[in-house]
């Protein structure tokens, strides 16, 4: 499988994860020491761990309903395919 390849194989199984919309869902294709990290640093948002983030995510299951996410095709200037995704609910 190629570089490329394995990336969109991650970057699907990252949709789907969020599609699910469970904390198991969202966490299944994260590395053991991935950190959430949230941009513009310059909202000062706490850095948030796997076992944080989850808990994080809880909390939105319970406010946020039909939640789904698409990915849409795109080019990147140097003419490489990529990927953008958009929250539809």
């Amino acid at each position: 499988m190629s570089y490329a390849e394995a990336q969109e194989k991650t970057a699907e199984a990252f949709i789907d994860g969020y599609n699910e919309f469970t904390v198991e869902g969202v966490l299944r294709v994260r590395a053991d020491d991935c950190v959430h990290v949230m941009l513009p640093a310059s909202l000062a948002r706490p850095e948030r761990t796997n076992a944080v983030y989850g808990k994080f995510f809880k909390g939105i299951t319970t406010v946020m309903k039909d939640f789904k996410v698409r990915d849409e095709p795109f080019i990147y200037l140097n003419r490489e395919s990529g990927r953008h995704t958009t929250d539809v609910s």
